[in-house]
């Protein structure tokens, strides 16, 4: 997955403190959809390795992890819905009724919402998601 950044501030080890832009639903397309208020402008602070010695100031394309936010996007929206289901229907399944099962269903969804929080906590304090500056597309004296 790629994004635009700028430079913050360099760091030690090669690498650079940027602001990601963060995406907005629409593509950045505010004009076109006009529902995206000011959060679709935030940006976020984050840590990339800096190969093309980017300075501060630089607009900078950065790639990070595809696979690795894809799967852990996938487990937080898809786990929770996934143990509804399977909760839901394994206490059918067990002749308990529709208020029944359908309590049983939340209960492993909130389960799932538990086990993601406590996912991402850990890897909060692991590994964090790996960025890299692939290319500086405008430098800070271009401007």
């Amino acid at each position: 997955m790629t994004q635009i950044a700028t430079v913050k501030r360099l760091l030690d080890g090669g690498r650079a403190e940027i602001l990601v832009h963060r995406q907005s639903a629409c593509g950045h397309s505010c004009e076109a959809c006009g529902g995206c208020g000011p959060e679709a402008q935030a940006k976020v602070a984050a840590v990339a390795e800096n190969p093309p010695a980017a300075q501060p100031g630089d607009t900078v394309l950065v790639e990070s992890e595809s696979g690795r936010v894809l799967s852990l996007a996938a487990a937080l929206y898809l786990f929770p819905v996934l143990l509804l289901f399977v909760g839901y229907f394994i206490a059918k399944a067990l002749g308990l009724g529709e208020g029944g099962s359908l309590g049983v269903g939340l209960g492993c969804m909130a389960a799932a919402f538990l086990a993601d929080w406590r996912v991402d906590r850990r890897l909060r304090a692991g590994r964090p998601l790996q960025m890299r500056i692939v290319e500086v597309l405008r430098r800070c004296s271009d401007m």
